[in-house]
């Protein structure tokens, strides 16, 4: 369309859905994703924390999620724990993969990101890499993600934020203080939860 046309265009228009029929949707899209699983188990054989076993980085009962999509107190139809799982897979194998190329990097051994935000925004999803250690970091754990899970687990732009903001906080303090640290948050949110009931 040219740009002289535009006001000659019928408007054009969309449904809200509301009530019933939103709630019609939305079991449907749940009843499909529960169907999906049950015929492809497969999918998602990969899944149930297998790579926790082989890493230093290992993720101990009672740690904070990151994302918050595998409580069961909203992941109703149990796939936010896949979601989960793979945020924590990119902290840890990114972590093992700094260690192994942290010294290729001498000069600017921690990898830095920028976000988009303003005074009264901040956009999360999108995480940008800002050096050349955090660039190839990135396309490492792409990668591995979609290497070990398939390549229909790749990641979203919140999970490599996510990523991104728990990396730099690891990267900034040790591995054994995040675990103490999202532990401490897990029983702080446990805590808020009972006193709300």
């Amino acid at each position: 369309m040219n740009w002289d046309d535009k006001d000659k265009e019928k408007p054009r228009s969309f449904d809200v859905l509301t009530g019933k029929a939103a709630e019609e949707f939305m079991n449907k899209i749940v009843a499909d994703y529960k169907e999906d699983n049950k015929r492809r188990p497969e999918k998602y054989a990969r899944f149930g924390y297998k790579w926790n076993d082989s890493t230093k980085y290992k993720w101990e009962p009672g740690m904070r999620e990151i994302t918050g999509f595998g409580d069961p107190d909203i992941d109703t139809d149990g796939l936010g724990k896949y979601y989960e799982e793979t945020v924590r897979f990119m902290v840890s194998m990114g972590l093992e993969w700094l260690d192994e190329n942290k010294k290729n990097y001498p000069t600017d051994p921690d990898p830095k990101y920028h976000t988009v935000e303003g005074p009264k925004l901040k956009v999360f999803g999108i995480a940008s890499d800002s050096n050349k250690i955090a660039e190839e970091l990135d396309k490492y754990i792409l990668w591995k993600v979609e290497d070990y899970f398939g390549k229909e687990f790749g990641p979203s732009g919140a999970q490599h934020h996510g990523f991104t903001s728990h990396i730099g906080w690891i990267v900034n303090h040790s591995w054994p203080e995040y675990v103490k640290h999202m532990i401490e948050l897990q029983n702080k949110e446990d805590k808020e939860k009972e006193t709300e009931k």
